[in-house]
């Protein structure tokens, strides 16, 4: 996704996951398309962590959630969170 952001000139890749590991987060903050991605840990349906997204979201962006493989009740529950941006 931050490849094809990177394309259009535009546009970062927000990462929100409870537990982001330090080997991983090297990782992706050593890769290219660094500059296209923001890390923020914790877990997605806490006020806290929503807070931290919003924030990150400039303001009349369009906004894209891509929600992960966790149970489908917690992605129901992220899904009706993000659906008010």
């Amino acid at each position: 996704m931050a490849s094809l952001l990177e394309l259009i000139g535009k546009g970062t890749v927000i990462g929100v996951d409870i537990d982001i590991r330090p080997h991983n987060r090297d990782s992706i903050e050593r890769h290219p398309m660094a500059k296209r991605v923001h890390l923020i840990e914790g877990a997605s349906t806490e006020p806290a962590t929503l807070t931290k997204v919003k924030t990150a979201i400039p303001a009349g962006a369009s906004v894209m959630p891509s929600l992960d493989s966790a149970p489908a009740r917690h992605n129901c529950r992220s899904a009706s969170i993000c659906s008010r941006w």
